[in-house]
């Protein structure tokens, strides 16, 4: 469960035009992570995929951010092992659910040459849920047996985790890109781990209302790719 807990001084007062409202959004999206440490049909990371939702405000000297995030990875298992005259046969689906509420505060800071930087950072609640629910077979021919045994379990597990970023940024007429660094730290009970955390954003207005943008964030444990529609208020 641990790996599913498991992304200035001012030179110029000058506004970039794409920058004006670019903290007064709501948001919606796709995402996908890659999670690291966990044991797929096919022996790499486990790949949930799901929406995220996301609301910024620009108060003037900071701005504020509440994101939701909630993705889920479905895996059907079915085998059989043969020892002797005992056949053993089951038939498992295993669910996995991971949940981020994250809450930021920052600032933009405007530089010359359309050039920004943003500074923010905040805490974020990880909830995790993992579940197998199917059937397994025992059977002997030659003593003419066979029971079939039930599989439900179900365990849920949370980390909180506190985020800084630094993110690098410039904008165009229609464009913008953006790269960052920072720091994450979790904690669950007694686990503790702090990662450094790298992000990359691309986005394209084609509206004054309205932008597209695609995200990266790369937190050693899991990688998360993000496609989203977002709406300038």
């Amino acid at each position: 469960m641990k790996k599913l807990l498991l992304a200035s001084t001012i030179l110029t007062l000058s506004t970039p035009a794409f920058a004006d409202n670019i903290k007064d959004y709501a948001e919606i999206g796709y995402q996908t992570m890659s999670i690291d440490g966990i044991d797929s049909d096919s022996g790499k990371s486990l790949k949930p995929k799901g929406f995220k939702l996301e609301v910024s405000k620009d108060f003037g000297v900071v701005y504020g951010t509440i994101s939701y995030l909630s993705t889920e990875k479905t895996l059907n298992n079915s085998s059989t092992e043969t020892t002797g005259d005992l056949t053993r046969t089951s038939k498992v689906k295993r669910k996995f659910e991971i949940e981020q509420l994250s809450i930021e505060i920052g600032k933009v800071f405007n530089f010359e040459n359309s050039l920004y930087l943003d500074i923010h950072g905040g805490y974020t609640r990880n909830m995790a849920k993992a579940s197998a629910n199917g059937e397994i077979n025992v059977s002997n021919p030659s003593l003419n047996l066979s029971e079939t045994l039930p599989v439900n379990i179900s365990t849920r597990d949370s980390a909180n985790a506190i985020r800084f970023m630094t993110d690098l940024g410039k904008t165009f007429e229609k464009f913008y890109l953006e790269a960052g660094i920072g720091f994450e730290h979790i904690r669950n009970g007694s686990f503790k781990e702090t990662n450094f955390v790298y992000s990359a954003q691309a986005g394209y207005k084609f509206t004054d209302a309205m932008s597209i943008n695609l995200e990266f964030r790369d937190a050693k444990d899991y990688e998360g790719l993000a496609a989203n529609f977002r709406y300038h208020f």
